[in-house]
């Protein structure tokens, strides 16, 4: 289960679209901070990421800012890049919900910030015809869309190699 850090990380490093890389003991903290304030803060009952409430968003990223410090004039690409990884965790875990709690009966708001009004509104979401139809083809589109993984590259021995080298 995703935690928000009790402590405050330094970031030291960012990717070219944004994603803190260093150091490495920092990036496990940020991606749970990320998840845990995506469950915690979010409504499940809010259909798209488009539709969230801004200042909610703006609460989240205060938040995070409070356990992670940026290095300087980096804060506008971490952040265009936090919310985009936050659209993705929410859909994530909507998608959870449904398939491990909701179409199993069971209920979520003992290990989730949800209240029982709002998970009979996402049961009451998902048990739409339109909601149903959406949810079928948008799960063939994804087994059609699925491409298989890259063979995997196994070392060889030494003398197995070309001229002796690995590579």
């Amino acid at each position: 289960m995703n935690q928000f850090p009790k402590v405050t990380f330094r970031i030291t490093d960012v990717s070219p679209i944004g994603q803190p890389v260093a150091p490495p003991e920092a990036l496990p903290k940020w991606r749970n901070a990320l998840g845990f304030l995506v469950r915690d803060h979010l409504d499940i009952t809010v259909r798209e990421w488009a539709k969230v409430d801004q200042n909610e968003i703006k609460r989240m990223w205060n938040k995070l800012l409070t356990r992670f410090v940026l290095p300087q004039g980096s804060e506008d690409l971490v952040k265009e890049y936090t919310l985009k990884q936050w659209g993705i965790m929410f859909r994530n875990y909507k998608t959870e919900l449904n398939s491990k709690w909701a179409k199993k009966g069971l209920d979520p708001t003992k290990r989730d910030r949800i209240t029982a009004g709002q998970r009979a509104v996402f049961l009451e979401q998902r048990s739409t015809e339109e909601f149903k139809a959406l949810s079928e083809s948008k799960s063939e589109l994804a087994k059609k869309e699925q491409v298989p993984p890259p063979p995997r590259h196994r070392w060889l021995p030494v003398q197995a190699c070309p001229m002796g080298a690995r590579g």
